[in-house]
């Protein structure tokens, strides 16, 4: 496929009457072109390390549940941001770039959120007397339930899919081109939908790479032209011919449309995001007006060896964000682009000598140009037995991450009905959405 067959195929369906079923809606929904990115931190990002407060009696609290964990006050970064109480938020000393992008105020924490199906006390929890979510401190179950809106975790696709499917709703059957979902980690469930998703790589998409060859792209040619005697012969050719003819308009369109940014070498969370990066700028043929990235970075089960394995891995997402961000505004496309971090859990606070072990609540990000920076949610104390935690230092969330991805989806176009679809407990909590976004 050449530049100009492919510029031929996407225009012929984008924009016009013919455009594809979830582009009308979508902008009729919330005006202009959006995209949500979601990264995945696999394994429990250890985030009451990540962002921390600058009061000093919190910080003594922090010293003595984490003991030798625990990092000085004196390393710490300024953010600008502020908890409930007004004492400053601080960062982790390999975040700089992240930190200056605080102070501009295109960055959100979302304190001690995390899966719940409605609010919760320490007393509720004791008393036996609490709805706690299935499978708490489990790697799958509780990515799962972040992934899916907790509630429906037996659904096979995850609110982002199930978003893009709402906001496709009452459309007729449009140009059957390529689909606005792109996971670059994998078939994960939060980018799973009705309409299907696109699974690729950093850099590259997947294909066949004897399929350029003449001979061997022919004869597969003639195969796939064979008289079909079956409709599951007719579905399975279908299948093929969208797949091959979905990787190469896609390997096309990220030769056509490059990265501009400035990402940092040996970084796969960058690399990741300058291929979303790639895509979003080759929206200018795709049409879409809403498109869905999900991108993620493990080895956060840090269970030994917390402090030196946890450092490089803030300093990367860190670097990450920054030039993903600093390019998206350089396009002037900071607005339309929001980012947010999503994890299986947070880490208790206490030391298990050398490492942390499953948690519960934690520190979450949002970026972008149309976010309100600030801290929303209740920054908790940080102490064993403190009012907030459960189990050896195990934070309860305050704040649930439905509430959380309802914010993302209102602004992405959803309805309040659509919400309440999206997240079947969002009515228990007083605020079903938050106020971090314009």
């Amino acid at each position: 496929m050449n530049r100009r067959t492919l510029i031929k195929l996407l225009m012929a369906g984008a924009g016009t009457a013919m455009a594809p079923a979830w582009v009308r809606p979508a902008m009729a929904s919330g005006g202009g072109y959006k995209a949500l990115v979601g990264i995945m931190l696999f394994g429990g990002n250890d985030s009451f390390n990540m962002v921390l407060s600058g009061n000093a009696d919190a910080h003594t609290d922090y010293q003595n549940a984490r003991s030798n964990l625990a990092l000085p006050s004196a390393e710490l970064l300024s953010t600008g941001l502020s908890d409930q109480n007004g004492d400053a938020l601080q960062l982790h000393p390999q975040m700089p770039e992240l930190a200056n992008l605080m102070a501009q105020g295109n960055t959100a924490v979302i304190c001690n959120c995390g899966t719940l199906i409605e609010p919760i006390t320490r007393e509720a929890i004791l008393a036996g007397q609490a709805r706690l979510p299935e499978f708490l401190f489990s790697h799958n179950s509780q990515q799962i339930a972040v992934e899916s809106g907790v509630a429906s975790t037996k659904n096979s696709l995850g609110w982002g899919g199930r978003l893009m499917d709402m906001l496709s709703a009452n459309a007729g059957s449009g140009f059957n081109a390529i689909t606005p979902l792109f996971s670059l980690v994998g078939n994960r469930k939060w980018a799973r939908s009705a309409m299907g998703n696109n699974v690729i790589s950093a850099g590259s998409i997947p294909s066949l790479d004897a399929l350029h060859h003449s001979p061997l792209a022919e004869g597969y040619q003639s195969l796939l032209s064979l008289p079909l005697q079956s409709a599951f012969e007719q579905e399975l050719s279908s299948i093929q011919r969208n797949a091959r003819t979905t990787s190469d308009t896609l390997e096309e369109l990220l030769t056509i449309y490059p990265s501009e940014g400035n990402y940092p070498d040996n970084n796969g969370l960058a690399s990741q995001l300058k291929t979303v990066e790639s895509i979003i700028r080759s929206n200018a043929l795709l049409g879409h007006g809403r498109q869905l990235f999900l991108v993620g970075m493990g080895g956060f089960d840090n269970h030994d060896d917390l402090l030196a394995r946890h450092a490089p891995l803030m300093q990367t997402l860190s670097q990450a964000l920054a030039a993903f961000q600093n390019s998206l505004t350089s396009l002037g496309l900071d607005q339309q682009v929001t980012t947010f971090t999503m994890s299986d859990f947070g880490r208790r606070l206490l030391s298990n000598g050398d490492g942390t072990d499953h948690g519960w609540g934690g520190n979450q990000l949002v970026m972008g140009g149309a976010v309100k920076g600030g801290a929303y949610g209740l920054w908790p104390t940080l102490a064993l037995e403190g009012p907030d935690s459960i189990y050896n230092g195990r934070m309860i969330p305050t704040t649930s991450v439905d509430q959380v991805a309802a914010t993302l989806s209102q602004w992405m176009g959803a309805s309040t009905d659509q919400l309440n679809q999206l997240f079947p407990e969002l009515y228990r909590f007083n605020s079903p959405t938050l106020d971090f976004m314009a």
